[in-house]
């Protein structure tokens, strides 16, 4: 029952990692990483508050 909420986040850190690596490739980021920065780490901690509540929403209606 753990396997989804591990298979979400993986998903989600993925997607995040992509997100990231993109950033870095275009020209000119560093300027700009260093702005948004605390702006995607709000995003991470956001997606891993959700990711472990619909998780956790989600393991207590099936042992339920």
């Amino acid at each position: 029952m753990v396997l989804p909420a591990m298979v979400l986040a993986t998903v989600i850190a993925g997607g995040v990692v992509v997100l990231i690596l993109a950033a870095m490739t275009l020209p000119g980021v560093t300027l700009t990483t260093v702005s948004v920065a605390p702006v995607v780490e709000t995003i991470i901690a956001v997606f891993m508050t959700v990711g472990f509540a619909v998780s956790s929403a989600g393991l207590a209606g099936l042992t339920h």
